[in-house]
């Protein structure tokens, strides 16, 4: 006879999305369609909820998938199906063009000479880009996410020691046997350890790297600004400075050459 364990109470975060809305992406720099989430903290009993707190409201852009804190007052209406962003616009945010009219001069200023703008709004516009891609970085640093590396350490503790012990179980007496076997699983425990610590700059590398190329590259960033950036950013994101070092400044302005090249 087989039992499954359910938990009896446990307590996570739980996502409700409410429909649609249109704002203003600072990731694409321009109008968006927006899914509108509500977020709560649900406590569950057997899987049935008892206990349900609100924790806050996010829109998430259709298009790049960046998530913003909002309000649901923010908008005369959330609707339940999206539609282009102009039409969702003069349903739910009919006020956009004059709350965004500076924004987006800026944004044509931009497209054509980023480098006329005074230097305190490209810092902002830096900034932002850094900012609105923060979470995914946060929550990187804070959990422990299995990519491939340490994927292949956490089958080396089981491996190594076996093979060893296969190995050498016929050459060696049963102390030294024993002593090897344990050498390897330190070994691979040590190497695990340093893989765990070093994921959330191989995926600062791998994914936000080209994220940060995509979203800077019409501001045409300097390594000057750059570096003021990160320094401004540690006491909001410490982990940025972390792990932003001149290695992952250089890859940057260089994936940004790459893209002018190209185009």
């Amino acid at each position: 006879m087989h039992f499954v364990h359910i938990p009896h109470a446990y307590t996570a975060e739980e996502q409700r999305r409410l429909g649609y809305v249109a704002d203003f992406c600072p990731y694409c720099r321009g109008l968006r369609c927006f899914s509108f989430v509500e977020i709560n903290l649900v406590t569950r009993f057997m899987l049935i909820p008892t206990r349900k707190e609100f924790v806050r409201e996010e829109i998430k852009c259709s298009a790049c998938k960046i998530r913003l804190l909002s309000e649901k007052k923010r908008y005369t209406a959330i609707e339940k199906k999206p539609l282009p962003p102009v039409k969702l616009m003069e349903k739910t945010l009919p006020g956009f063009n004059n709350e965004f009219a500076h924004r987006l001069a800026l944004e044509e200023t931009l497209e054509l000479e980023p480098h006329s703008l005074p230097c305190e709004t490209r810092q902002f516009f830096i900034r932002e880009i850094f900012n609105v891609l923060s979470p995914d970085l946060d929550f990187r640093c804070s959990t422990c996410c299995i990519d491939l590396p340490v994927a292949i350490a956490l089958t080396g503790i089981f491996a190594l020691p076996f093979l060893t012990y296969l190995k050498l179980a016929d050459l060696v007496s049963s102390e030294v046997l024993d002593g090897a076997t344990a050498i390897s699983a330190l070994a691979c425990l040590g190497a695990l350890v340093i893989v765990i610590r070093g994921e959330p700059r191989r995926y600062l590398r791998r994914v936000l790297l080209p994220k940060l190329v995509k979203g800077l590259r019409v501001i045409e960033p300097l390594r000057e600004e750059l570096v003021t950036c990160l320094e401004h950013m540690a006491r909001e994101h410490p982990d940025y400075a972390k792990l932003f070092r001149d290695r992952e400044i250089d890859l940057l302005l260089n994936g940004l050459d790459e893209w002018y090249q190209s185009n």
